[in-house]
């Protein structure tokens, strides 16, 4: 865990300057907290990989957490991708349909 808590940090004392996006209390306090509570995966693994860019211990760390981020977005992607056409395409269908209808 040693190692998580450093890349964490690095990313809010080096890389947050010049991407502010994410409000570091409310990453920590999710990042500790319960499972369901947790950032997503993709994210946690982006501040790893900006985190340890140029960083003198974990450097040669960032392209592989990159990678890794990339993987969990893209699972998420085609997860809401799959979602939208299970639930959002039918009833657009179905909306398409009343109003060829009426």
């Amino acid at each position: 865990a040693n190692a998580v808590t450093d890349r964490n940090n690095a990313f809010f004392n080096t890389q947050y300057h010049h991407i502010p996006l994410i409000h570091a209390g409310r990453y920590y306090e999710s990042f500790y907290s319960s499972a369901p509570r947790k950032p997503p995966m993709c994210l946690q693994y982006a501040i790893w990989a900006l985190g340890s860019f140029g960083h003198v211990r974990y450097d040669g760390h960032s392209d592989i957490f990159y990678r890794r981020a990339r993987q969990y977005l893209e699972m998420d992607e085609m997860r809401v991708s799959f979602f939208v056409h299970c639930l959002v395409a039918p009833w657009a269908s179905y909306g398409k349909f009343i109003y060829e209808a009426c």
